[in-house]
């Protein structure tokens, strides 16, 4: 028979695995797609996942006004910054290369290039960006790399970039179908760019 001593033991070891499940939960509630976003950026095999613009547009929309300002964009593209910056930073210099910018991939003995995807896509009316004249312009101190502070104004810019394309009728303001049309783009560019790759390797098999 148990004492009260032990019943106390157990009632407080079942509350305490109960307030770590919670928090848990919470916790990725409180940072959705985080871990997604890491997986993306390190290349890791991450499985797809089905993008829900409804949902995306109610995380953006902070004020509930039924649309998403800038300020509400940028501020979604820039969370995290720092939990993405110290993932990113692979050789703990506190500051971030072009090279570990890129998503680590499996190595291969051939890649295609930047000029032969650049070439694909647009073919297949994929205007080409090269992300190094971001890099560049963030890199205010012109040593080659990104600190904390260069990496922020690296993803806001890369927000302003991707809000004026979405905002259609440039009133700074992103409706549920803009945003929604935003990002079937986007993904739409993904798929070309994967295709491109997959043809370039077959072609050299």
């Amino acid at each position: 028979m148990m004492n009260k001593t032990s019943i106390a033991g157990s009632t407080l070891l079942m509350l305490a695995c109960l307030t770590q499940s919670t928090l848990a939960q919470d916790f990725g509630r409180r940072l959705p797609g985080i871990e997604h976003s890491l997986d993306r950026l390190e290349g890791r095999n991450a499985k797809p996942r089905h993008v829900n613009p409804e949902l995306i547009f109610q995380r953006m929309d902070e004020d509930g006004d039924e649309q998403v300002s800038l300020s509400e964009y940028t501020a979604n593209a820039t969370r995290h910054y720092e939990e993405l910056f110290a993932r990113l930073d692979r050789d703990q210099s506190n500051a971030l290369s072009q090279d570990e910018l890129r998503p680590q991939r499996a190595a291969r003995e051939q890649e295609p290039s930047i000029d032969e995807i650049a070439e694909c896509l647009a073919e297949n009316g994929v205007e080409p960006q090269d992300p190094s004249d971001r890099f560049v312009a963030a890199d205010l101190d012109f040593d080659d790399v990104l600190n904390l502070e260069e990496y922020f104004m690296l993803r806001e810019q890369g927000a302003y970039d991707r809000f004026a394309i979405i905002d259609t009728d440039a009133d700074e303001q992103l409706t549920r179908d803009e945003l929604a049309q935003g990002l079937a783009e986007r993904k739409s560019k993904r798929q070309v760019r994967r295709s491109c790759i997959r043809e370039w390797r077959d072609s050299q098999a």
